[in-house]
């Protein structure tokens, strides 16, 4: 006897499949990763007895946070933020992003290279007066010890 449910179930399967393949041949950019694993971690501590906005800014090429964060999300005093996976849909060597701490003035921690042990790293801005970062494991953390 014929099971027409998973005969029918089958060929739908098969048709979507065959969709799928024919839309990634005619368009190869439409299929993206849609959770792709993070390269590495980042976390920003505020070690300072004022709160404080952080920011991630896209100096160039292509990054993003996961979860995202948004614009002068509020760090507060002493406190340690989520920690973001950072994310290269075309991984490069261009690739370089910024963690923004802002209180009166802004200190900028610019990412332009990212490996265990071999960070490229410049802190630059009128509010550093104490900043610095440390790696643990694959995590990043970036901290402010005296923002002005």
């Amino acid at each position: 006897m014929l099971n027409y449910k998973g005969l029918i179930s089958g060929l739908i399967a098969c048709v979507m499949i065959s969709t799928v393949i024919q839309e990634a041949q005619a368009n190869p950019s439409s299929l993206m990763i849609m959770d792709p694993a993070p390269h590495f971690y980042v976390q920003m501590e505020n070690q300072t007895a004022q709160d404080v906005g952080i920011s991630f800014q896209l100096n160039e090429g292509e990054a993003y946070l996961t979860p995202t964060l948004n614009n002068k999300t509020l760090l507060a005093a002493h406190q340690t933020s989520y920690s973001y996976g950072v994310i290269f849909p075309k991984l490069s060597s261009q690739d370089a992003f910024s963690i923004v701490f802002t209180s009166k003035q802004d200190c900028a921690f610019k990412v332009e290279f990212f490996a265990p042990g071999d960070p490229k790293i410049t802190i630059a801005g009128l509010g550093c007066a104490g900043g610095g970062y440390s790696i643990d494991g694959h995590t990043l953390k970036l901290y402010i010890s005296d923002i002005r």
